[in-house]
C-alpha cells in the first residue's frame, strides 16, 4: 500500500511542486562534496534542489562546517532538478537521502519524516538562541502539526513583487516624469501610456512548464487584498463571515457566495490584464510572452533578444529576489544591457473601496497609498482610521508559495549528525556565509539580515529594494499548504469550467477561458456540485 500511495503522490505532486517554484522533469543524481575528504568517520547525503539563487551558498555552509565546525563529517551533496522525484524517494522510502532541502509540500508526511520537534528547542551552533527564538509566532504556528514538527522552514518571505525596469521607463517617458504606479487602476493606466509609446507593460513565461510563469501570483496577491488577511485565510479554511460571525461552510460553498464581488473584481482585472489586444483596445502583456520559458523573460526584461531578436521592450516584471543571480549569466556572456532594476510595492487593488467605503474614488484612493507609505503626512480628509488600516495591510502584501524547507527521513543515517548540521544552519555565522554566496539575498531565514560591511561588498540596489518592500511585508501564502480543507478539498480562488486552470494568465490569453462575467456561475457551480463529497472527505481526513 505503501508503494502505491508512493506512486500517487508522485503524480499529484507535480502540480504543487510547479506552483512552488521553478522545477524539472529528472533527477541529476550530480554528487558533490564541497571539497571535503573522503575518509571521514561520517558521511551524510544532502539532497538539494538549486534554484534562481544557485547553489553556491550552500557549497560554503557545507564547506565551512566540514572545515570549521565536524571535521568528523563529510556532508555529500546531491543535485536534485525534480521537487517530485525527491518527494516520492521520501515516502516510498527508497534512493533516500540523508537530509533533504526540498521546495515542494511536505505537510501529512510525518510517517515517513524524522520528528524534528526537539530540534526546535537546540541551541544555534555558537549561540544561546534556538531555532523556536528565531522563528516568529505565525512560521511556528505554520509548521505545527499536532504538536510536532517535521520540517524547518527555508522560505525567505520576500516573495514575488512588482520590478520595474528605472532605465526603460525614464527612456520612454523621461526621468522624473512619472509616478510609479499606485493602485490597479493607476497601473493599467501606465499601461495604456506605454504601449502607446511602443512598449508593453509586462510580460509573462506562458511557454514554462517548469513553475516559472509567475503572474497567477500576483492575482493571488490581489485576491488577498480584496479579502483581507483574515478573510483570506478564512476562506481557504473554508470559512465565511455571515452575520459578523466566521462560520465553517459546511452545508454549501458559502466563502463564495459572500465573496463574489471580490471573485468577480480580481478575475475582471485578470481579464484585462491578459487578454489580447482587439481592434484598438490595449494589450498590457508581451505579444511573444506564449513563447516565453521564464530566463526568456527575464533576459527580454534587460533588453536582450530572443532567438537572435530585438522584442518590443516591457517595463515591469512579476519576479523575486533571485532576478540578479538569475540573469548573472546573461551579463558575464554580454547577451543583456546594464539596467536599473528595482522591486516596488504591490498597487492596491482600485476595487478595495468596495471594502474601504469611506474612499470614494481612485483618487482618493492614491492618496491614501500615499499617506500609508509616508509620502505625506496628513492623512485624506474623510477616510476613517479603519479604511486606512485596510489600505496599509494591502499596500504591504507579499504572496510567497510558504513550501521550502529542509526535511530528514525517518530512516535517514546518522539522523544525530544530520540535526547538528541543521543547528549550525540557524545560525548568524552560517546565515552571513550563505547571503554573501547568493549576492547578498537571505538563504537561511532565521533573523540575519544581511549588511554591506558583513557581505565585504556593496549588496546591489536591486536586493536592497525587495528587502526594503519585505521590511514590512503582510505575507500572502500561495500554496496554503498547511490548511488540511484547502488541500482535501483543492479549494482554488476561482473555477474556470473551460480550462484546467494551470494559470489564469496563459488561460486568458490564449483565449479560451470563461469571461469575468460568468466565472462567479462557473466556479459557484463546480464547488456546490461536488460540496457534500468534499466536506465528508474532509472530515475523514
Amino acid at each position: 500500500m505503501k508503494k502505491l500511495l508512493a506512486l500517487f503522490l508522485s503524480a499529484v505532486t507535480v502540480f504543487a511542486v510547479t506552483a512552488c517554484g521553478k522545477g524539472s522533469s529528472s533527477e541529476s543524481g550530480n554528487s558533490e562534496s564541497g571539497g571535503a575528504t573522503t575518509n571521514r568517520s561520517v558521511k551524510i547525503t544532502m539532497s538539494y534542489y538549486e534554484g534562481g539563487n544557485g547553489s553556491d551558498w550552500l557549497k560554503a555552509v557545507v564547506n565551512d562546517y566540514m572545515t570549521n565546525v565536524d571535521k568528523d563529517v563529510e556532508i555529500i551533496l546531491k543535485k536534485s532538478s525534480s521537487n517530485e522525484t525527491a518527494k516520492s524517494n521520501i515516502v516510498s522510502e527508497v534512493g533516500l537521502s540523508d537530509i533533504y532541502q526540498i521546495e515542494t509540500d511536505m505537510f501529512g508526511n510525518g510517517e515517513y519524516l524524522e520528528d524534528l520537534t526537539a530540534l526546535y528547542d537546540t541551541k544555534a551552533y555558537g549561540e544561546d538562541k534556538s531555532l523556536k527564538d528565531k522563528l516568529s509566532a505565525s512560521v511556528l504556528e505554520y509548521y505545527n502539526e499536532d504538536g510536532k514538527y517535521y520540517q524547518v522552514p527555508q522560505t525567505q518571505m520576500t516573495g514575488w513583487n512588482w520590478v520595474y525596469n528605472k532605465t526603460l521607463l525614464d527612456e520612454t517617458i523621461g526621468a522624473g516624469n512619472y509616478t510609479l504606479p499606485r493602485t490597479t487602476d493607476e497601473f493599467l493606466a501606465f499601461g495604456d501610456s506605454l504601449y502607446n509609446k511602443g512598449v508593453f507593460l509586462t510580460a509573462g513565461a506562458l511557454a514554462d512548464t517548469q513553475g516559472g510563469e509567475y503572474l497567477h501570483y500576483a492575482m493571488r496577491n490581489w485576491f488577498a487584498q480584496s479579502l483581507g488577511l483574515e478573510g483570506y485565510e478564512k476562506y481557504f479554511s473554508g470559512y465565511a463571515l455571515v452575520n459578523g460571525e466566521w462560520k465553517f461552510c459546511e452545508e454549501e460553498p458559502t466563502m463564495i457566495t459572500a465573496n463574489r464581488a471580490s471573485l468577480e473584481s480580481v478575475y475582471g482585472l485578470a481579464e484585462k490584464l491578459f487578454s489580447k489586444a482587439s481592434g484598438n483596445s490595449v494589450q498590457y502583456l508581451h505579444n511573444t510572452s506564449e513563447s516565453f520559458a521564464y530566463k526568456d523573460v527575464d533576459k527580454v526584461f534587460y533588453r536582450g533578444t530572443f532567438k537572435r531578436q530585438d522584442l518590443t521592450p516591457f517595463a515591469f516584471h512579476f519576479v523575486g529576489s533571485w532576478l540578479e543571480n538569475e540573469v548573472k549569466p546573461f551579463k558575464e556572456d554580454k547577451t543583456i544591457k546594464e539596467q536599473e532594476v528595482y522591486a516596488m510595492k504591490m498597487p492596491v487593488l482600485s476595487s478595495i473601496t468596495a471594502r474601504a467605503t469611506s474612499i470614494e474614488n481612485d483618487e482618493k484612493l492614491r492618496s491614501v497609498v500615499d499617506y500609508v507609505d509616508g509620502v505625506t503626512s496628513e492623512k485624506p480628509s474623510g477616510v476613517t482610521d479603519g479604511d486606512i488600516e485596510i489600505v496599509r495591510e494591502a499596500r504591504n502584501m507579499v504572496v510567497e508559495n510558504i513550501c521550502r524547507s529542509f526535511v530528514i527521513p525517518r530512516k535517514a543515517n546518522n539522523k544525530e549528525k544530520c540535526k547538528e548540521f541543521l543547528a549550525y544552519l540557524f545560525s548568524e555565522r552560517a546565515q552571513k556565509i550563505a547571503a554573501k554566496n547568493a549576492g547578498g539575498n537571505v538563504m537561511l531565514p532565521y533573523g540575519y539580515k544581511p549588511t554591506d560591511e558583513d557581505m565585504g561588498f556593496t549588496i546591489s540596489p536591486y536586493v536592497k529594494s525587495v528587502y526594503a518592500v519585505a521590511d514590512n511585508a503582510v505575507i500572502v501564502d500561495a500554496g496554503n499548504y498547511d490548511k488540511k480543507f484547502t488541500t482535501v478539498v483543492g479549494m482554488k480562488w476561482y473555477h474556470d469550467k473551460k480550462t484546467a486552470n494551470k494559470s489564469i494568465a496563459v488561460d486568458i490569453f490564449s483565449g479560451v477561458y470563461t469571461p469575468a462575467s460568468e466565472i462567479y456561475d462557473s466556479t459557484y457551480g463546480n464547488y456546490k456540485t461536488n460540496w457534500s463529497n468534499y466536506i465528508e472527505k474532509f472530515k475523514k481526513a
